[in-house]
């Protein structure tokens, strides 16, 4: 009997070892429009306002583009809540889904708080990056991928 309780000791310690040893799933801090802004024009990107243009969206609250030159642009939601946010990532991740050919394997990957998305396909390079009520979007040609990564990199979306 004593050699069946240490046995029972010693699972029970080890449990609460392999647990203690687990590592915790980080939770990443949206930024603001303005830190958007900021970091947009710090790395020459024309930023622009279009909340007003999406008035009839519900739920959208701010809404930033970046661009640069007639090249490319990633996009800047600022929404109601996080289910807004989540609904507008999953429908365009559904719509990504949809371009893709059957061969092309989209890059996920979703945490309490966060969720992103990655697809190069047909010469597209798809980001959906999603932080609390925040929602950071692109779908520009392959040649402008490095510039679209860096960019969410810098702006604390991708890692």
């Amino acid at each position: 009997m004593n050699k069946k309780l240490s046995l029972a000791i010693l699972g029970v310690l080890m449990l609460f070892t392999f647990s203690a040893c687990k590592k915790e799933e980080e939770v990443r801090k949206p930024i603001s429009s303005d830190s958007f802004k900021l970091v947009g024009e710090s790395d020459d990107y024309e930023i622009t306002d279009v909340t007003e243009s999406l008035n009839n969206n519900k739920g959208i609250m701010e809404a930033l583009v970046a661009r640069v030159k007639n090249k490319y642009q990633v996009e800047y939601y600022t929404l109601d809540d996080s289910e807004v946010a989540q609904k507008m990532y999953d429908r365009n991740k559904k719509r990504f889904e949809s371009q893709k050919n059957d061969n092309d394997k989209a890059e996920i990957v979703e945490t309490d708080n966060y969720s992103e998305y990655k697809l190069l396909t047909k010469g597209k390079y798809k980001l959906l990056c999603k932080i609390d009520n925040t929602l950071v979007y692109a779908d520009v040609d392959e040649q402008y991928k490095d510039s679209v990564v860096e960019f969410a990199k810098q702006l604390g979306y991708l890692k």
